[in-house]
């Protein structure tokens, strides 16, 4: 690409990111309540002018990245969260692994939201992965029932889960966390991973007091995410248990699962027997979690979620068959199971909005 047309890339990205500036600046001066009584500012028109703008940058930038010998190594989300009474930003940022480490984790990731008395609820769906995480800023509820929760543990494990849950913060949100493959955590502990299933775990109890104690004050003392990275990292080299090496049959299994967006038959895996597919099933329990007919369940709603949130069609019938449900009916059945609400009042719900920006990518 021309010199010349790199530089008009980069004028037309600064003019983008000053119009998105002063768009947000209308939201976190006042409230959107009382911007509402304008007749001059229409919120619907300004949150998707948000949202165009946003992927407008994230575009340029792409483009931009791309013709240069500067790469982006992480991708940003600025993400504004808007309920009936507030709006407020949210920044999510996704970060490579190590390539001593890209065949167990997926990915780190941090999340920075501002405190906001208003906060709703987020609901949280399963995505098939285990992450460790780092509760930097203020407290997390996790909601056991409707009214009842518990604090998150401020380091901890949150295992593979196959129903929807809740969390909301109770002031700043300031996380910093590893997103493992399914089949990657198990290779860092003795413990059996079908013992972390749908709950947090303190890290304490699966590496001891006194490792967590220092590996959590290492993260917390650490003045950015390139240094929490690099602690992270050292952590996981040396804690790389070989012993527990995940079985060849539980990984081709998933690798299978992950390319075929869980439409793979655990029946034609293990060639119809019966033996073959008890022991994989106890591999999985206890390698994994969760059984493989619900890990397929789970990516394959990833994968149609997906279609949902980047408008690739907003015909349910069609969603259904390019995943391989039997029909619209069984597609609505496994959505509501894994998310708890049918994907007609998915767009429309705000304790959506979270895992709508995490899983849209």
């Amino acid at each position: 690409m021309p010199f010349q047309i790199i530089l008009e890339l980069r004028h037309v990205l600064v003019h983008q990111q000053l119009l998105l500036q002063i768009t947000i600046k209308l939201f976190f001066d006042k409230k959107v309540d009382h911007f509402s009584t304008s007749k001059h500012i229409n919120i619907p028109h300004i949150t998707s002018h948000i949202s165009h703008l946003t992927s407008h940058i994230l575009h340029l930038t792409f483009h931009i990245s791309h013709f240069t010998s500067h790469t982006i190594h992480y991708s940003l989300f600025t993400i504004y969260l808007c309920t009936k009474q507030y709006c407020y930003k949210m920044e999510y940022q996704t970060y490579p692994p190590h390539p001593d480490l890209a065949a167990l984790v997926q990915c780190y990731w941090t999340l920075e939201v501002p405190a906001d008395i208003n906060a709703a609820k987020q609901r949280i769906i399963p995505d098939g992965c285990i992450e460790m995480a780092f509760i930097l800023g203020d407290d997390i509820k996790r909601y056991t029932t409707e009214t009842d929760f518990i604090l998150q543990p401020r380091a901890m494990i949150l295992g593979q889960t196959i129903e929807p849950f809740y969390i909301q913060p109770t002031g700043q949100v300031n996380t910093f966390a590893i997103r493992f493959y399914p089949y990657g955590f198990a290779n860092f502990i003795t413990k059996p991973i079908k013992n972390l299933a749908n709950k947090e775990t303190p890290l304490n109890l699966l590496f001891g007091e006194e490792v967590s104690k220092i590996l959590e004050n290492k993260i917390i003392q650490a003045t950015n995410t390139a240094d929490r990275i690099a602690i992270i990292e050292s952590f996981l080299l040396d804690a790389l248990n070989d012993k527990t090496t995940i079985d060849k049959i539980v990984e081709t299994t998933i690798d299978a699962m992950i390319s075929t967006s869980g439409n793979t038959s655990i029946n034609s895996l293990v060639k119809d027997d019966l033996s073959k597919r008890r022991q994989l099933e106890r591999k999985f329990k206890k390698q994994i979690g969760i059984s493989p007919k619900q890990l397929g369940k789970v990516i394959r709603l990833q994968a149609a979620l997906k279609m949902l949130l980047n408008k690739k069609s907003e015909n349910l019938t069609h969603i259904a068959y390019e995943n391989e449900y039997y029909d619209q009916a069984h597609f609505i059945r496994d959505f509501k199971e894994f998310t708890g609400i049918t994907p007609s009042e998915f767009g429309n719900d705000e304790t959506m909005q979270l895992s709508s920006r995490i899983y849209k990518n």
